[in-house]
């Protein structure tokens, strides 16, 4: 199985580093995908946690312009060392195990392929209320058992970090969030 070792290499992450919480985002770096409300989110995530840090991964070549603009944001919110934009230098294989949950703040998705990822990882997932991400993030049911994350709403940087800061207080929680979107992965999707 595809995602098996990258559990794993998560798990001896992790276990090697007690305490951490790094926030993970995936994609393409553009205005769609709104990073400048995730960097809002996380510098108040910062505030709490100021040893939690944020990974952007994904392209900077489509909208360079929006790219850089998110660079200086970042350093403008006094993020320095907190934030790590690499671009596409990291395959899924390396990002995966690297990260305590994947954040996505588009403002218009279909079915993200990033959401299915980092559930097939057991990673949950805070995501704006999006296509199909309240599906996906929730479930169908209600049940909490079924849930794998956050909703928050697009553009609410506050509730955005809320989400994130919740995972943080709580990796027992975070962890089952990550089983949950696991099993919606091995139910419903190849």
């Amino acid at each position: 199985e595809l995602y098996g070792p990258w559990r794993e290499a998560r798990e001896r992450t992790v276990a090697g580093n007690p305490g951490r919480f790094t926030v993970g985002f995936l994609g393409r770096v553009v205005a769609i995908k709104d990073v400048k409300t995730l960097l809002r989110a996380f510098a108040l995530v910062v505030r709490r946690q100021p040893l939690a840090r944020l990974l952007v991964a994904g392209p900077a070549d489509e909208d360079r312009t929006y790219f850089d603009d998110c660079v200086e944001f970042a350093r403008r919110l006094g993020l320095g060392d907190s934030v790590h934009f690499t671009g596409k230098s990291l395959t899924l294989a390396e990002f995966l195990p690297q990260v305590d949950c994947v954040a996505l703040s588009s403002v218009s998705e279909g079915l993200p392929f990033v959401v299915l990822e980092a559930f097939a990882a057991e990673i949950p997932v805070v995501s704006t209320d999006v296509g199909a991400c309240r599906e996906l993030v929730e479930g169908t049911s209600g049940d909490e058992a079924e849930r794998a994350g956050f909703v928050v709403p697009v553009g609410d940087a506050e509730k955005l970090a809320g989400a994130l800061l919740e995972l943080a207080a709580d990796p027992a929680r975070a962890a089952a969030f990550g089983r949950a979107g696991r099993r919606r992965v091995e139910r419903g999707y190849t």
